[in-house]
């Protein structure tokens, strides 16, 4: 039988000039930041930056959609894994879409 590989999605708030935002990494590296942001129709909507810098065109209504999206499309999670599982770390946001024990993170697998 084969061994199921396993990796951990972290995720933490971090601040960047007094804003909040919430840092997703893995054991390979950072994967983004996620920003909770005002789009050109007036909505708030979830964002991502990339470690380079650069922004995601795609928004998000919740955060474990952009954490979903970060992880399918970011080249240190470009491997195959049976199970890809989010870990919280030192998290704190409250905005709405925001992970909440309602979302119940410990049975969602992103590799699935």
């Amino acid at each position: 039988m084969a061994k199921k590989t396993r990796m951990g999605v972290y995720v933490r708030t971090a601040s960047d000039r007094g804003f909040d935002y919430t840092l997703v990494s893995c054991r390979r590296g950072m994967l983004g930041g996620i920003y909770f942001l005002e789009d050109d129709d007036f909505h708030f909507r979830y964002s991502i930056q990339r470690p380079d810098g650069w922004w995601y065109t795609k928004t998000f209504e919740t955060e474990l959609e952009a954490i979903k999206y970060m992880v399918q499309n970011s080249f240190l999670m470009n491997w195959h894994y049976d199970e890809l599982y989010i870990r919280m770390g030192d998290y704190t946001n409250c905005e709405s879409g925001a992970i909440t024990w309602r979302d119940n993170i410990e049975s969602i697998n992103l590799a699935a």
